[in-house]
């Protein structure tokens, strides 16, 4: 179950994600149809014919090797070989003075071989003796010209080829005929080997010439019995030789003919094209929009790896190794003088809820605190109104709290409960006794009960001499006596040192980090400022979470700009 969980997760976040960024993917996914559309409208139709040929695989007999009976080649290699003599510069050049292609735009220049080849295709039907020649041109005409001169060309070269090299191999076998010393390749010829007559043939001769020696060792050569053997020898190899003859006429006849016919033949010459193979109008337009919409995609998801900004729970838990304690929403109707008036209202709002949850969540990662300062990174994340509301939360369930606005420079406790700044901290350490007096300074929070408040006071020269360790520790010891758990709203990290003042005497404290705007990087340096200090970080708060619900994880652009400073 915990697996199906994340997974639906991972889903539903992916799902949120790219909702949150469907106007740039119908963008680029619309722009991207635009430039399939442009792409059409500009690009100039061309056009494509096609001739079908038979190539019908033949043996070429070896004019060089005669005694075998010619080199056998596999299909694959034989009708590449065709493929490369279709497309052979001897004949695009024939193509192109016959057709006077040159005086065209698509093959004009000095060479317009070099066009006309990128110009055709050809594809060999799959098992078969067909062959697909096509040829693309902008001009419907020529296309079908061109495809059809070129089948013709081709088909004319072959059949003087095949003619050339039958004459070339009888007059082989003529001069083999004729010269004493290449009888030898004629009688090597397979035909003339296997043939059964001449097989007999050649099994007397062997015998009568072991006669023959028997004889010329036994007797002179005058003796009748071998003058009879020899003539007997010469008469077998004289039939041997006439036997021989005859095949190879029949041989020359048979090659006469083979190599007068032609193994090509046109099927199907090419007919005018009706309509333009390009632009491919639907194809192009739906190659843009897809395009365009994975162009979106990567967009949307090289943005998100892409931001380092605190918006998560997991850059809390994972990425900064602190403690997740919750999400205050963004709520437009807050108001900005009383940012704590939700949490009074007899509803449960999610405001509140969300705050509730914030404490609670508090109470469970720091078990036994009294004493917790929080910060920021930076102003404007909402840290005041998020102390402010905890310390009521806090109140609320009765523990008596008092809420210390620490931020001596930029004071903002007394605007988020409407009252004056005109005593507080800085009138502790007066030396008018009346003025200094925690009873004169603290106020109590009028609609909260159980809630004090120790407002800035008054701005000092110097801040930082102001904050000494005594006057520090005085103040929190004072607290501690008489309050069950003391919130200090402290400054911003890296936009003061003061923050680190309070680090010194409190060991416990909360950071808030504004919903996508703090980087990773900076939330690290805050972290680690603190914890140098000797001041545990309890863990961290989200702000201005943009939320529908309890579980709900959307994640939307800032629209918090400009409620409250802190």
């Amino acid at each position: 179950m915990e697996n199906i969980s994340e997974e639906s997760f991972e889903i539903q976040y992916y799902a949120k994600l790219l909702l949150k960024n469907a106007w740039l993917i119908a963008g680029l996914t619309f722009l991207g149809l635009t430039g399939g559309a442009i792409t059409n409208f500009f690009m100039r139709p061309m056009y494509r014919a096609t001739v079908m040929l038979m190539i019908e695989k033949q043996d070429i007999a070896s004019i060089e090797n005669l005694a075998t009976s010619g080199l056998e080649y596999t299909d694959d290699d034989y009708y590449h070989s065709q493929i490369i003599m279709i497309t052979s510069n001897p004949i695009l050049k024939q193509v192109c003075e016959h057709l006077n292609l040159s005086q065209y735009e698509q093959f004009a220049g000095k060479n317009p071989v070099s066009p006309l080849r990128r110009a055709i295709e050809i594809n060999r039907i799959t098992k078969n003796r067909l062959i697909n020649l096509s040829v693309k041109a902008y001009d419907r005409e020529l296309a079908a010209d061109i495809a059809n001169d070129i089948a013709q060309t081709y088909l004319n070269n072959n059949k003087s080829s095949h003619v050339y090299m039958g004459e070339n191999v009888i007059k082989a076998l003529d001069r083999s005929e004729m010269d004493p010393a290449s009888r030898k390749i004629l009688e090597s010829l397979p035909q003339v080997v296997n043939n059964s007559l001449i097989k007999d043939l050649k099994t007397q001769a062997a015998k009568v010439a072991v006669e023959v020696a028997k004889y010329s060792a036994k007797y002179t050569e005058k003796h009748p019995e071998l003058i009879a053997a020899r003539k007997q020898l010469a008469t077998i190899n004289g039939l041997i030789k006439q036997e021989t003859d005859k095949i190879v006429r029949s041989i020359k006849i048979e090659l006469s003919g083979k190599f007068s016919s032609n193994n090509i033949r046109i099927i199907s010459p090419a007919d005018l094209p009706g309509s333009p193979f390009k632009p491919r109008k639907l194809i192009n337009l739906m190659l843009g929009g897809i395009a365009g919409f994975f162009l979106g995609l990567l967009i949307t998801f090289l943005i998100e790896f892409m931001d380092q900004t605190v918006k998560l729970a997991d850059d809390l838990e994972q990425k900064l190794n602190i403690n997740f304690i919750g999400y205050i929403p963004f709520e437009p109707k807050l108001n900005t003088y009383e940012p704590y008036e939700m949490m009074l209202r007899p509803d449960d709002n999610l405001f509140a809820e969300c705050v509730r949850n914030a404490r609670t969540m508090m109470d469970f990662a720091v078990s036994d605190y009294t004493v917790l300062f929080v910060t920021s990174s930076y102003s404007s994340e909402g840290k005041t109104t998020t102390t402010a509301n905890i310390a009521v939360s806090i109140a609320q369930t009765g523990k008596k709290t008092l809420l210390i606005d620490g931020n001596l420079r930029v004071p903002e406790v007394h605007k988020a409960f409407s009252i004056p700044n005109d005593r507080g901290v800085a009138n502790l350490w007066l030396k008018n006794t009346e003025l200094s007096s925690y009873e004169y300074n603290v106020r109590h929070a009028e609609k909260v009960e159980n809630l004090d408040l120790l407002t800035a006071g008054r701005r000092q020269a110097n801040v930082a001499e102001f904050l000494t360790k005594e006057h520090v520790e005085e103040l929190l010891n004072w607290a501690v006596l008489n309050y069950e758990r003391i919130i200090v709203d402290a400054p911003p990290v890296l936009t003061s040192a003061d923050a680190m003042i309070w680090a010194k005497h409190i060991k416990q404290c909360l950071i808030v980090f504004k919903y996508g705007k703090v980087q990773i990087p900076s939330a690290r340096i805050v972290i680690d400022k603190i914890k140098k200090s000797g001041t545990a970080v309890a863990g961290g708060i989200i702000t201005f979470r943009k939320m529908r619900g309890m579980e709900d994880d959307t994640e939307d652009e800032d629209e918090s700009e400009g409620r409250i400073d802190e």
